[in-house]
């Protein structure tokens, strides 16, 4: 392991997300509420407050501490946030590891890869202004944990 610091972590995130997920098998009054630790859900929420004067869903002041310190971070660290705290960024990165040790990387042709690049930034910046203007947090209806 080149980083351990980095693994543990990964491994700390992935361990907090699994117990969320398995404590209501074992403990029936435990409700887990994910939107509460939602630094995308604070950012969109603080720019629906700053236009609307409202908050979206139940966000509140922590959500948007959490939004403003993944800002913070992002633009202090860079990509710290992907790389050591991000739940997805992980597994992708795992799922990486499995692909190269089985020859099983797929690799997108450039002209491909820059705009699905931009994507991603197009429809971080979508979901915000829509969140924004209606004070409801945009993916809510797609979130798999609230169906």
């Amino acid at each position: 392991m080149k980083n351990k610091l980095r693994l543990s972590f990964q491994l700390s995130i992935i361990g907090m997300i699994l117990y969320a997920i398995l404590r209501p098998l074992v403990d029936s009054s435990y409700q887990p509420d994910f939107e509460a630790y939602c630094p995308f859900g604070g950012i969109a929420s603080l720019m629906s407050k700053f236009n609307l004067g409202s908050s979206s869903c139940q966000m509140g002041e922590v959500q948007m501490l959490l939004g403003i310190s993944l800002i913070v971070g992002a633009v202090i660290f860079g990509k710290l946030f992907c790389s050591y705290l991000c739940p997805l960024g992980t597994v992708m990165e795992w799922f990486g590891r499995i692909g190269d040790k089985f020859h099983l990387r797929f690799n997108i042709p450039e002209y491909l890869d820059r705009p699905l690049r931009l994507l991603k930034y197009a429809l971080l910046f979508y979901t915000i202004y829509v969140t924004m203007n209606a004070s409801e947090l945009f993916c809510k209806e797609y979130d798999p944990y609230l169906a």
